[in-house]
């Protein structure tokens, strides 16, 4: 979307057709220099609202919750196998809860 929109370019690594370097063009950097000063404002306006406790709170529970996904994440790595023989790239998965 951004190569068909000329805002950033797709260069193909040597050695390596499925890697590729994604950089932004001149327009593109244009772009970005102007629209992230905004969204940065934006976001320290909304990053103004909470209290100290409120944020460590928040903090704790995205801790807690990041843990528990890499848990998760661990398991069903470990559960799951592509089998490439038998063809298509679709596999239906039952989890267990």
């Amino acid at each position: 979307m951004l190569v068909g929109k000329r805002l950033a370019a797709r260069h193909v690594l040597p050695g390596d057709t499925r890697r590729a370097r994604i950089v932004l063009t001149a327009s593109g950097r244009r772009l970005y220099d102007e629209v992230f000063p905004q969204v940065a404002a934006i976001n320290a306006r909304l990053a103004s609202v909470p209290d100290e406790d409120t944020v460590r709170v928040l903090d704790r529970a995205l801790a807690q919750l990041t843990e528990q996904a890499e848990r998760l994440n661990a398991e069903v790595v470990r559960d799951v196998r592509a089998d490439r023989r038998a063809g298509g790239s679709r596999r239906i998965r039952r989890w267990a809860e």
